[in-house]
């Protein structure tokens, strides 16, 4: 359980949470959406049960699972049905693999299962505490989901019929960067998670009352309306969201429905699936609901509540859809390389094309094919394992002495094993992240200390940016945009999301921490130039293997 510790201590900040962003409801009334909610509350052990055997069942029986892909739920059909359905056809499509499996494996595969499906449960609450977020069982009969419409917050059982909310959640208005005033829940939720205790024991017995009853409620749904044009980074920091003591919260936008993610139940792979099984099921027809209107919570504060309340690591974030993506795909396939080498090369020579050294990357590697209860792993990645011949300054220049289809096979190689090995748990990088989250919280900061300012550590174990790409959608997702996350501490600048939509566009988004304060446009133009830089190293490329 080395990712579930590294989670909780190291990915519980505000710039630790990703978001994503589906447009397959448009039109989905917020009861819908609780309804969605609700489903996923009671029912999200059963279809994550189902992922998890059909991705260990091919590991147990050593060799893979051909034709299959998990099917979306029918239109209206309840998520405990949906995985019942689903476990059955998968069942029958690899009757064979339960054979060959053999009784012991299957029961000791099968035995594993209950302590994964409680690593992820989604019926918990963060309590954050001085060194790490402790994840908080909430007992069925207390399960709620919450809601904000018009600024003010609501909690709801589960199997009450639902309310009428007041006229603000017809979405007459947009809420806009200047409309966002003050309040405790943005200032706890932009706050370090350490400092939490202190802060919620400033405000009056009626805030503390109010945190109570919605740390009942492990789903928080934002009904009021949030201008989809601004970069998804953007939102979710500008929208309401409770204190970050939710594992998930929903925001609605002019553009779709954003979900914000805590890492430290979710991971980006798994998490795409809940948003988009949450859409389809929000899309469903639902009752009428009853006349009766909830009463808010009181959320308030006074003067020193505000003064003791300093936010965390500030940040912008820009995104972008105009790096164009056949070409690369022609130039992955002809030069025998994939499509994020292809990236990672761009970023590098993009830095030096700035006159900046070219960062190490941080590599999140999706472990659930092969060990689903490792969750992730990170790999780091340095431009000197780049074949020279492509790191050269200025780029685009004259030809290099050795053919660029051989150095993109060459950096394809050195990627490739460095994956390969970070999975195996074999790099120093895996080591040393494993033995500083293993360290007791209280020593820990020398280790961190060394990571973040040395530089020769810092490329070897950290990096200097994190480069999460999601790769390409499954067929049917309508998820259009994603931001990731990054660690507790300095060490990641910049944090880039990409991934391939089901229209075919290569989507990228970038978060940028660095200290100072950049502005939202300086961030759009690095974001632009890595695009236009992009597509300009790409088109020479393939000129170059003509």
């Amino acid at each position: 359980m080395v990712w579930q510790k590294f989670t909780e201590t190291v990915l519980r900040e505000d710039g630790a949470r990703f978001a994503i962003e589906t447009t397959g409801a448009p039109d989905a009334p917020l009861s819908a959406w609780i309804a969605s909610a609700v489903q996923m509350l009671k029912y999200h052990h059963m279809v994550l049960a189902c992922e998890w055997e059909e991705k260990t069942l091919p590991v147990t029986a050593g060799r893979p699972v051909q034709g299959w892909t998990p099917p979306w739920p029918a239109p209206g059909q309840p998520l405990d049905r949906y995985a019942a359905d689903r476990a059955e056809a998968f069942r029958r499509h690899a009757s064979a693999l339960y054979v060959a499996a053999g009784v012991a494996q299957a029961r000791r595969r099968a035995g594993e299962l209950p302590a994964f499906l409680e690593q992820i449960s989604v019926q918990r609450i963060l309590e954050p505490l001085p060194y790490l977020d402790r994840r908080v069982p909430v007992a069925s009969a207390d399960l709620r989901v919450a809601v904000t419409v018009g600024g003010q917050y609501y909690v709801l059982p589960l199997s009450e019929p639902m309310p009428t909310f007041p006229a603000p959640d017809q979405g007459s208005s947009t809420v806009r960067p200047a409309a966002e005033a003050q309040s405790p829940d943005r200032a706890l939720a932009a706050a370090p998670r350490g400092r939490q205790a202190r802060l919620r024991r400033l405000l009056p017995p009626e805030a503390r009352a109010a945190l109570a009853e919605l740390r009942q409620a492990p789903i928080l749904i934002n009904w009021d309306l949030h201008d989809g044009t601004l970069p998804l980074g953007e939102l979710r920091r500008l929208a309401r969201r409770g204190c970050n003591d939710h594992p998930l919260v929903l925001i609605r936008t002019t553009t779709g429905m954003i979900f914000d993610f805590s890492h430290v139940v979710f991971d980006a792979m798994w998490a795409i699936q809940i948003a988009e099984l949450m859409t389809r099921v929000a899309a469903a027809p639902v009752p009428a609901p009853a006349p009766e209107q909830p009463t808010p919570l009181s959320l308030t504060a006074g003067p020193e509540f505000y003064r003791t309340a300093r936010p965390g690591a500030g940040e912008v974030s820009a995104e972008t859809t105009d790096i164009a993506l056949p070409p690369i795909l022609n130039l992955a396939r002809r030069a025998g390389c994939t499509v994020n080498d292809i990236l990672v090369l761009a970023r590098w020579a993009y830095a030096l094309e700035r006159g900046e050294a070219p960062p190490a990357l941080l590599v999140p590697l999706d472990m659930f094919p092969v060990d689903p209860s490792k969750r992730l792993r990170l790999a780091v990645i340095r431009p000197d394992q780049a074949p020279p011949s492509l790191l050269r300054q200025p780029w685009p220049g004259p030809a290099p002495a050795q053919d660029p289809g051989t150095a993109l096979q060459a950096l394809n190689r050195t990627l490739s094993e460095t994956y390969a090995a970070t999975k195996q748990g074999e790099t120093f990088a895996c080591l040393a992240q494993q033995v500083m989250v293993l360290t007791p919280p209280p020593l820990r900061a020398p280790g961190n200390w060394a990571t973040e300012q040395l530089a020769w550590t810092r490329d070897r174990i950290k990096g200097r940016e994190v480069f999460s790409n999601l790769g390409r959608l499954p067929a049917g997702a309508t998820t259009t945009r994603f931001v990731s996350a990054r660690g507790l501490g300095g060490a990641h600048d910049r944090v880039w999301g990409i991934m391939t939509t089901v229209r075919g566009e290569l989507y990228v988004s970038m978060r940028d921490f660095r200290p100072g304060g950049q502005h939202p446009a300086v961030a759009r133009a690095y974001v632009d130039g890595y695009a236009m830089f992009t597509n300009r190293l790409v088109h020479q490329l393939v000129e170059m293997l003509q």
